[in-house]
């Protein structure tokens, strides 16, 4: 309708919110509130996590699913990478377990050590995604992580282990 009464006043009005969008995206810093694409993918992604059934379980679907626990992550980047080709169309979790009893500590010791491992899978340039635990045992954490990383349940599910100085288990299983 605007531009049936003054096509010009039209024409420079929108010219002027293009460039005042385009100006606030230049120069625009970053939100601290999140973005909307993030929300939407969550939506997906949630979406079709809920559609999948374990009833319907079938030889034709299977993925590798993969669990590397690593105890010093400077010296496994070959095994990083080496996992990260082993996964291929599958799920691959990089874990690690720092012993220690939450009760007898202060505060949480794994929560500042997350970036850490978010940044060493960047430079990695891996696929993975990050867990970390804390756990009287390297036995009991690696337990742990199976079951929240939902590998525990699927029997495609493989524990790599990289060396852990206090590592004493040879076997994981699901039962145990």
């Amino acid at each position: 309708m605007m531009f049936l009464i003054s096509p010009g006043a039209a024409g420079g009005s929108l010219l002027l919110m293009g460039l005042l969008a385009a100006l606030l995206t230049a120069r625009g810093g970053p939100s601290s509130w999140g973005y909307v694409s993030q929300a939407l993918l969550f939506h997906q992604v949630r979406k079709y996590l809920l559609r999948l059934d374990v009833r319907k379980d079938h030889v034709k679907f299977w993925r590798p699913q993969l669990l590397l626990l690593v105890g010093n992550p400077r010296g496994a980047l070959p095994l990083l990478r080496l996992a990260n080709q082993l996964k291929k169309g599958g799920l691959y979790v990089l874990g690690h377990v720092t012993l220690g009893d939450l009760d007898s500590l202060p505060s949480d010791p794994v929560q500042p050590q997350y970036g850490a491992w978010l940044s060493l899978v960047d430079r990695a340039q891996v696929k993975a995604f990050v867990d970390l635990t804390l756990s009287p045992s390297v036995r009991q954490g690696a337990q742990h992580l199976l079951r929240i990383s939902g590998l525990e349940l699927e029997c495609s599910g493989v524990l790599i282990r990289g060396k852990h100085p206090n590592a004493n288990f040879v076997c994981l299983s699901g039962g145990d």
